[in-house]
Parts: structure tokens; sequence; C-alpha cells
């Protein structure tokens, strides 16, 4: 028996490069997208807090915020029209927390990836938050909204030691249900600790470990450094694939626009952007 997706696939030979580079991306298993410009050129680190402020895959970070945050994103994996994926998140105040959600999807005519989520933090202590996620992955098809989906939860903390070094563990998919695991690996489980420390005024280090429940271990770090100008500059290393990032972060009344670009030997040139509105509370 053929699937109708790999029946629709034979019938447009033009998408089997976007494909393989799809299936690349996602390193053969269920996992969420690429994160957003500010996180890509930090090496992907995304469970900690940097100088300004940004949307998170930590639902704990969002539990500080004292106003709205909307944004907008586009990352191109390897310079691929086929996979780009558009990103649209927004951070909102919700006594006696913070409201999290983000959509994003990316994929061919016919084949789409959406993933969205909805979390909700709060401040535990003065330098301690928490928060919880969910998650809902799905692929649409020409024949279906729900080809696979899968539904899984998350949570995280955030704790400043002290002024200058914090922690975070974030937690994704302990579990989760759907029918994506009939037709291949299904989304793994994900424990992320971070660690960050103010080396020099206005920079930060940045250091983060992920383990995936096959048994995968990703390492990756980073460097953050706001100039006086308020430009602030962004660079990174991920270690699987090995890759190098670079991006800046400028600041302009409301409005934050955030550049980088990936680099690995393999794949290639990986760009984003976002615009990030911040209003006046």
């Amino acid at each position: 028996m053929i699937y109708p997706l790999i029946q629709w696939a034979l019938k447009r030979p033009g998408i089997i490069i976007p494909v393989f580079f799809l299936s690349l991306f996602r390193m053969t298993t269920g996992q969420e997208v690429c994160p957003g410009a500010g996180s890509l050129a930090l090496g992907g680190i995304s469970s900690l807090e940097e100088h300004v402020q940004q949307v998170s895959r930590n639902p704990a970070l969002p539990g500080s915020a004292k106003g709205h945050l909307l944004a907008a994103g586009h990352v191109r994996p390897y310079l691929l029209k086929e996979i780009g994926i558009t990103t649209i998140e927004g951070v909102h105040p919700a006594f006696p927390g913070t409201v999290q959600w983000k959509i994003s999807n990316y994929g061919l005519k016919g084949f789409r990836q959406f993933e969205s989520g909805l979390g909700f933090g709060m401040l535990l202590r003065e330098n301690l938050s928490a928060g919880i996620s969910f998650h809902y992955y799905n692929t649409v098809t020409k024949e279906q909204f729900n080809y696979l989906w899968t539904f899984g939860p998350g949570a995280g903390i955030h704790y400043r030691i002290t002024s200058r070094t914090a922690l975070a563990v974030l937690v994704k998919n302990p579990f989760s249900t759907g029918n994506h695991a009939h037709y291949g690996p299904g989304f793994p489980a994900e424990i992320t600790m971070g660690i960050s420390r103010v080396i020099y005024e206005n920079t930060t280090l940045f250091s983060e470990m992920t383990l995936l429940s096959p048994g995968l271990l990703l390492m990756r770090t980073g460097l953050s450094c706001m100039i006086p100008s308020g430009v602030t500059i962004r660079a990174g290393y991920h270690a699987h694939p090995h890759t190098f990032s670079f991006g800046a972060g400028i600041r302009s009344n409301q409005l934050l626009i955030d550049l980088s670009f990936a680099w690995s030997a393999v794949p290639g040139i990986t760009p984003a952007t976002m615009i990030t509105w911040l209003p006046e509370k």
C-alpha cells in the first residue's frame, strides 16, 4: 500500500530536493522548528533571558514581563524558499502572571507543518519564575488538516542566583499523544539545562545542554554584548551539526529588529529575521 502522501509526492518530482532538505532539517524525527533570529544567533540558546525582552521557548521567562510584546519572524534554512519558516508570537500580562502564544508553519504547497503553542508563566519569588506550556504540532495536506498530529506539554524554571548568574531548566514533551508515531519517529522528550554569566559590563556568556529521548546530546554556547548605541551583537555555536552563528539586534523606539545567520559546512547558510513590537505601557 502506498500512503496518500507518497502518492502525492510521486506526482510532483520537482519537490524531491526540498523534501530531502526538509527531512535533514528535522533530523529524521519529529521536533519543533528553528528558533527565532535572536536565539539562532546565540547558537539556538533560548532557555535563558538576555539583555532585551524577547519571546522565549522557556515559559518561565515571560513570568517577569511587565508589558505586551508582539513579534513576527522568518527563518530560511539553507536558503531554500520551500522550507522557509514563518512565526507569529506574543506575550501579554495576565494576572498573576503572563500568557505566551506562538504559531509557526513551513513546508510546501499541499504539505505544510504547523506548530502552535500556549504558555503561562509567573514570578514565584523575586529571583525565581516558573511556567507551563502546551504544544500542538500538525501536518496539513490537500486531503487532511491533521494528516499527522502530536500534542505535548512543557514546563520551565528560571532562577537568578546572583545579579550576574542565572540557571534555567526546560522540559518539553515528557509525554505526548497523537498519530505521528504511527508513520515514523515521534516527537522526542527533551530536557534542557542552561546557565548564563555576565562576564563584563553588558556582556553575557550563555551555555546550554539538551538531552533528547533517543539519547542525542546537543551542546550550545553563545555570547551577547549590548554596545552603548543600544545595538546587541550576538555570536554562537551549536555542536550538532557543527554550526556557527552571528547576528545583531537593533532597537528603534518601540521596534526591535533582529537579523542573524547560521553557517554549517554540510547544509550551508540559514538566515533569519524578526521584528518585535514593544508598545509603551
